[in-house]
């Protein structure tokens, strides 16, 4: 059996993507990073699995193999937008 250890950035801080990151890192994934617009909740959260934070879209870790999107559903769009991402 082959088992994939996945590189995750996690962008959100609150009870879901706290939530999620502490399941992916039980099953022994890596949180490469947490990306917040509240600095201070992704700090807390980096610091417990040990990995970086930060609040602006732009210093985003490139290089992950998945991006997991945990905030709330009407800001989904702001995010994207604010990201450089494609929206249509």
């Amino acid at each position: 059996m082959y088992l994939y250890l996945m590189n995750i950035v996690m962008i959100g801080s609150g009870n879901v993507a706290a939530v999620l990151g502490r399941k992916f890192v039980a099953a022994g994934h890596h949180i490469v990073q947490i990306l917040s617009r509240n600095a201070g909740a992704a700090s807390e959260l980096a610091y417990e699995w040990n990995t970086e934070s930060a609040n602006y879209s732009s210093l985003i870790y490139k290089d992950a193999d998945v991006y997991i999107i945990a905030v709330a559903d009407d800001a989904i769009k702001t995010w994207l937008t604010t990201s450089g991402c494609r929206v249509k």
